[in-house]
């Protein structure tokens, strides 16, 4: 018996989890009192605080006490019988699967950095990748409340932007040099959800009620008085969306966040209203929280990655929820830090690398993707394409020009003290039109086909 792996004890006296995850999972007996009293006390719970105004969640005070998550055994069933947070950029795994009872839920929040993470600023980059294990039924920040994300069907009256891995498209430069492009498309509509209905009127009792609030967004979300324009009242009244795609759990992810260049909707904190209502607050830079009101299940972490990371054209966007290790030129990670166009496509790692949880990673598989030069030729940088995108205008301001899309009409506002032509070519080079800007004034000019086109050396999306 010396040497039998044996423990022999009555109840715990306390626990400790220094030096591992701050999101450890810790199964137990309900009915060990002693035991089970210990756990409950050392494994606090960030405090959620949610203000049904407009659906704000605040960001918590204590969310850094939070050391690990407990798992109640009842009965031979493994429920959550209190709200776990996840902690961001720790790992979480779940080997046993278990569920939410009514009332409780998984909650984890996700601020931009500037560093690691970025906010949009005209649709080629600031992107983020996330998973999470659970469905997310609310997603919303602290103060302008419940935010939700275009998908197929639904091209207004939405915030921010998420989308899935479709394909790999490989083309070639003036050189012939292979061009391997991610696809990302909005999730298409759900046929079984019901209606979601947001009631957030944030941005009409904030900017659109302000009798001298100039819109920048072509009037997309603005009331409109009369009966005959019910169907344009986007945010004084409640809004309904419907076969509305949640958030699935397991699922990775491309999502972004609006930027300063998309005025109200900005997230980051730093868009301030001018030459408008005096009263129109700047808002401090935003917390997304994503929550699973409803009795979420957390399945086996291990058969979540397996079976919902994603494979097409020889390329696997990952699902994760752990600090994975790579070898070198094993996987793609977006770029980030102080690098021109951030978080604007996934490259090969060199070196070895370690990756972040809740943020997917893609890896090449077998077979190879076959190529215009070569059958075997494999990325060394997968840029960030798209099929469809939702309306909110997509700005950019560059020296003293404003250029956004509304519709099929490109848009140029200039600040110069002098008139300036602005050239418009389409992704091949092609000329697609010119337009002469006068001082203080706006042109536009109409394009015929939706895709990307090149406004003065950048890229902007025709829907």
């Amino acid at each position: 018996m010396f040497f039998a792996p044996i423990l022999d004890y009555d109840s715990l006296g306390s626990f400790t989890t220094d030096g591992v995850t701050r999101n450890l999972l810790v199964y137990a007996p309900e009915n060990a009192a002693a035991t089970f009293a210990v756990l409950t006390s050392a494994l606090t719970e960030a405090q959620f605080t949610y203000n049904g105004t407009y659906g704000t969640v605040a960001v918590p005070a204590n969310a850094g006490a939070v050391k690990g998550h407990l798992v109640s055994l009842k009965e031979g069933e493994y429920i959550a019988d209190r709200n776990h947070y996840l902690v961001d950029k720790q790992s979480f795994n779940a080997p046993i699967g278990y569920r939410f009872d009514a009332g409780h839920y998984m909650w984890y929040q996700r601020t931009p950095d500037g560093l690691t993470d970025r906010y949009i600023k005209d649709l080629s980059e600031g992107w983020e990748t996330i998973s999470l294990p659970f469905e997310a039924d609310l997603v919303t920040t602290q103060t302008k409340g419940e935010i939700t994300h275009f998908y197929g069907g639904s091209n207004i009256g939405h915030e921010y932007w998420l989308r899935e891995f479709n394909s790999v498209n490989v083309s070639q430069d003036e050189y012939e040099n292979d061009i391997f492009t991610g696809i990302f498309g909005s999730p298409a509509a759900d046929a079984t959800a019901g209606v979601k209905i947001v009631d957030n009127s944030y941005l009409w009792d904030y900017y659109y009620s302000k009798f001298s609030r100039k819109d920048k967004n072509s009037d997309l979300y603005k009331h409109y008085e009369g009966a005959e324009n019910a169907d344009k009242d986007y945010y004084r009244t409640a809004r309904e969306y419907s076969n509305y795609p949640l958030f699935a759990a397991a699922t990775p992810y491309l999502i972004g966040f609006p930027g300063e260049t998309y005025y109200e909707f900005d997230l980051s904190g730093t868009f301030k209203a001018q030459n408008t209502y005096s009263d129109i607050p700047k808002i401090a830079k935003q917390t997304i929280t994503f929550v699973s009101v409803n009795e979420a299940s957390i399945g086996v972490s291990d058969s979540d990655y397996n079976l919902n990371s994603v494979e097409n054209d020889g390329y696997r966007f990952n699902s994760s929820y752990q600090t994975v290790n790579l070898a070198a030129n094993e996987g793609y990670m977006l770029n980030s830090g102080a690098v021109e166009h951030p978080s604007s496509k996934f490259v090969k790692n060199t070196a070895a690398a370690t990756t972040v949880p809740f943020r997917p990673y893609f890896r090449a598989v077998e077979p190879a993707l076959p190529a215009p030069s070569s059958a075997s030729t494999r990325a060394d940088v997968l840029f960030i394409g798209y099929a469809g995108d939702g309306p909110i205008a997509d700005t950019i301001s560059i020296q003293g020009l404003t250029i956004y899309v509304v519709d099929h009409t490109i848009w140029i506002e200039s600040t110069l003290e002098e008139s300036v032509k602005v050239d418009i070519f389409m992704l091949t080079g092609k000329p697609a039109g010119s337009i002469i800007v006068q001082p203080g004034s706006k042109e536009s000019i109409t394009v015929g086909n939706s895709g990307v086109y090149i406004v003065n050396r950048r890229k902007v999306v025709v829907l």
